[in-house]
């Protein structure tokens, strides 16, 4: 069994407007375009902070899926680490992440192909309908 980093640890926080913060622990570059994207399937949020730097967040509950699901904008608090639990977290940087759809889109209906039979039927129908005139 692997065990967890204390630097992968994250908090999802929201407030009583239904925005919703996460709070993960500053790395460096600094962000830039953060973006984030759900899938709701897997269970993961993933946040762009730069094309080169992506966090992935597995494991969401189910009530927390719903919720990140209905919001554009994902705001991002990044605290300082620090190894002793005693020490108060240092804000180092906050920023608003911009929903980025990356889910594909639902596949498209196919129109179901006619048979032989429908299509004969169909031309029955129509030149009865032709003679009734």
């Amino acid at each position: 069994m692997s065990k967890i980093s204390p630097r992968d640890v994250y908090e999802l926080v929201e407030n009583n407007k239904g925005e919703i913060m996460i709070l993960i622990y500053a790395k460096e570059p600094a962000p830039r375009n953060a973006t984030f994207s759900l899938n709701q399937l897997g269970g993961v949020l993933k946040l762009n902070r730069t094309k080169e730097d992506i966090i992935l967040v597995a494991g969401l509950d189910v009530e927390a899926i719903h919720k990140l699901s209905k919001i554009k904008q994902l705001y991002v608090c990044e605290i300082k680490y620090t190894e002793t639990t005693g020490d108060e977290s240092e804000i180092i940087r906050t920023y608003a992440a911009a929903l980025k759809n990356e889910q594909p889109s639902a596949p498209k209906a196919q129109t179901k192909k006619e048979t032989i039979s429908e299509k004969a039927q169909k031309a029955r129908e129509k030149a009865l309908r032709s003679k009734n005139k």
